[in-house]
């Protein structure tokens, strides 16, 4: 497997974990923006940077464990 498939792969991972914990993220921020502001909704906090595939691993699995 590729690195770019696999980083397209954490993507659509975190994409579908935002929609499942639906706390009303502006559309209008970036994707790594977005999934910052969820965690902090979510109580959480954090950065996401879609660089560094570890943060954007950490923001799924806390989405992922959330129970809301």
């Amino acid at each position: 497997m590729t690195d770019a498939s696999e980083a397209d792969r954490l993507v659509r991972r975190l994409e579908v974990a935002m929609k499942r914990v639906n706390v009303g993220a502006p559309s209008s921020l970036s994707l790594d923006k977005r999934a910052g502001f969820v965690l902090k909704r979510l109580g959480v906090g954090g950065l996401v940077s879609l660089d560094k595939p570890s943060t954007v691993l950490r923001a799924i699995r806390a989405m992922e464990n959330h129970r809301g």
